[in-house]
């Protein structure tokens, strides 16, 4: 399973966003079973209270910082035209940024994942879209250089 943190450029929304070029990034995070941290436990109330609707919760004391991996200067990166969102309408022109290292949760925090309901009334499992060609895009890959001088 991964987490998805979508961002819209300052001043879009999710219906502006992919009419402008480079209007939408999103940040892809691995999520790997280790029953040692309990990585959503802040967002357990909050997810609990969409289930099955629309509707918005606004979280005062959650920082998204809490889903991202100790390493958060590798990863790769792609964009380019047939970049697209996975979910419906599948925007396209997306900026993708994968962490290439996972995000420790617990098991009982995924089956709690796997068992929220969506607006469309289906449950967030088996919900990914099948691997999609290249099309001549090209996949960078970023990490931190350590050197030693001297």
């Amino acid at each position: 399973m991964e987490a998805h943190f979508v961002h819209f450029l300052e001043g879009y929304d999710e219906t502006t966003a992919g009419k402008v070029r480079r209007g939408i990034v999103v940040v892809a995070v691995m999520l790997q079973v280790d029953n040692k941290e309990d990585a959503l436990q802040s967002l357990e109330d909050a997810i609990a209270a969409t289930n099955s609707s629309d509707k918005k919760v606004e979280l005062h004391e959650y920082s998204p910082s809490v889903m991202l991996p100790n390493d958060t200067t590798t990863f790769f990166r792609y964009e380019g035209e047939y970049c697209s969102l996975t979910t419906p309408p599948c925007t396209e022109g997306v900026i993708w940024i994968i962490l290439a290292e996972p995000r420790s949760v617990m098991e009982e925090e995924l089956n709690f994942l796997r068992q929220h309901i969506t607006t469309e009334g289906k449950r967030l499992e088996h919900n990914f879209r099948e691997v999609q060609p290249l099309n001549g895009r090209t996949v960078y890959l970023n990490r931190e250089l350590k050197e030693k001088l001297g």
